[in-house]
């Protein structure tokens, strides 16, 4: 009797324990779908920033490889809107971190989506409203001009540096995620 009982409670506790595991499971699988459509969104925002960065980039490379023929001290650079920093979010990732919800991730996905939102992080420290400020400032005055279309044109090269890299690991990201839901089901 005293035997039937302990199994009894034995099992109860494995299947509170595999319930609450199966909970857990879950929960860190929605928290990854929100993970990942905010990371949809953030590559879909940083694709057409890159585009923009590439054309400004190739527009510089041409003015400085034909500055003999015409003075690189045009009053604008040709299609230049400003920095156009791309405008992400990081709401799920924040909720992920204080719900502790990455606990259930593996290792090389948690350092990816990390790694990602890093990255994304710094992008946004590399644009402010003053530096645009500044810059269109120095754009206009002709003794600075030139001094100006170098830093925007090592701006723009960080620019696209960063958001073709960014571009390559959210591809990597979603393969890690798809795989990681092969996983569970």
């Amino acid at each position: 009797m005293i035997v039937a009982i302990a199994l009894g409670a034995y099992l109860a506790m494995k299947g509170y324990d595999y319930d609450q595991q199966r909970q857990q499971e879950h929960r860190a699988t929605q928290m990854l779908d929100k993970i990942a459509q905010e990371m949809k969104m953030n590559a879909g925002q940083v694709s057409l920033s890159l585009d923009y960065h590439t054309m400004v980039k190739d527009t510089l490379d041409f003015l400085w490889a034909t500055k003999d023929s015409e003075p690189l001290s045009l009053r604008r650079i040709p299609l230049w809107k400003g920095i156009q920093a791309p405008q992400v979010r990081d709401a799920a990732y924040q909720e992920a971190i204080a719900s502790h919800k990455f606990d259930h991730l593996s290792s090389l996905l948690l350092e990816q989506i990390t790694q990602i939102y890093t990255l994304q992080a710094e992008l946004q420290r590399l644009s402010s409203p003053t530096l645009e400020i500044v810059l269109q400032e120095n754009l206009r005055d002709k003794s600075r001009r030139q001094e100006t279309h170098r830093i925007i044109e090592k701006l723009v090269k960080d620019y696209f540096k960063a958001e073709s890299n960014l571009i390559r690991m959210y591809d990597q990201a979603f393969q890690s995620i798809r795989n990681s839901r092969k996983k569970v089901k």
